[in-house]
Formats: C-alpha cells, structure tokens, sequence
C-alpha cells in the first residue's frame, strides 16, 4: 500500500510539472501577469496600448522566447534605421499576458529596467503571477510590444512619454472631451 501511495504522489507530481513546465519555467527576467490584473496591463498612463478584449491568457515559455527572438529581429532593423531603442547597456525584465483581439490571439510585452539591489527586483512583491508594472513617463526606458501568433511577428515597439525629451513613437491617448450643445 505504501508503494503504491508513493508511486501514486510521484506519478501526480510529475504529471504536474509536465502540465506546468512550460508556464513554470520561463525564460530570467520574465514573469506573465495574473488573470486577476490582465485588464490593468492596457491601461498605460505614458503610451498607447493595444484594443484587447476580455479573453486573456497565459502564454509558454515557447511562446515568450519566440517573441523574444522575434524582438531582437525588429531592434536591429530599428536601430540600422535610427529609430528610438532601449537605452543601449540597459537590461531589461519583461512582463507577458496573452490576449485576444478581433477573434486572434496575441501576446502583450510590458518591458522595465531590471534596476537590482543585491537579490531585491525593481518589483518588491514579485510573484510568479503578478500585476503589471506601470510607470507614468519614463521615456524609453519602458515599453511595450505585441507579438501575432499567427504570423510569429512583432508589431513596431511603442515607448512611454517624455522623460528623455521628444518621443516622435508615442501618441498619448487623451480623454474625449465633452461637446457643448
């Protein structure tokens, strides 16, 4: 009996980390956002974001390196092109939750310097599931991008506000204003 209850707990074991590999053991520096905080993450203060609807997801570790591959790709054509980066020299954690738009799944990176204090992250409250890091200004030293899963693409990186001067990527999503009748 005893046996069997080990096998039992060692079979269940496994079978979760073969489950809950791929969103367990992500890639250093990166995290994926909760369920719970999803909808924060396109509420940006300082750039714009994508329309997301209210079908999220959590993307695998595949899935986040492949974004990440993809990324490299489009910030050495920005940078032959000189176009606005990331300050060169600075590392950076990225934060990843999936979403739908128009019926098609994507996958939203909120990317921050990854400012270290001995073992302490930028994030004091770290989770494996935490909420997303939004930071008003900023400059380029917080971005976001969107990967297609579709066609294994990137869209063009869009970066916060002011904090480094003119930002010709941004366009600041303002509130409508009232009309007077």
């Amino acid at each position: 009996m005893r046996r069997f209850i080990g096998l039992f707990v060692l079979s269940l074991c496994g079978l979760s980390i073969w489950l809950l590999g791929p969103y367990l053991f992500l890639p250093s520096g990166t995290t994926t956002i909760s369920w719970l905080y999803a909808a924060d993450t396109f509420h940006q203060c300082s750039r714009e974001v994508p329309e997301a609807s209210g079908d999220y997801w959590i993307p695998t570790a595949e899935q986040i390196l492949d974004l990440e591959m993809q990324m490299i790709r489009v910030m050495s054509q920005r940078e032959q092109a000189g176009l606005r980066l990331p300050y060169p020299g600075t590392r950076f954690n990225g934060q990843y939750i999936g979403f739908t738009r128009h019926g098609a799944r994507y996958i939203y990176g909120n990317f921050f310097p990854s400012y270290e204090v001995g073992e302490q992250r930028w994030t004091a409250d770290w989770s494996p599931f935490e909420k997303p890091v939004i930071v008003c200004d900023g400059g380029r030293n917080f971005w976001g991008i969107v990967y297609d899963m579709r066609t294994k693409q990137v869209e063009q990186p869009i970066f916060n506000g002011p904090a480094d001067g003119v930002n010709p990527d941004i366009q600041i999503r303002k509130p409508p204003t009232a009309v007077a009748n």
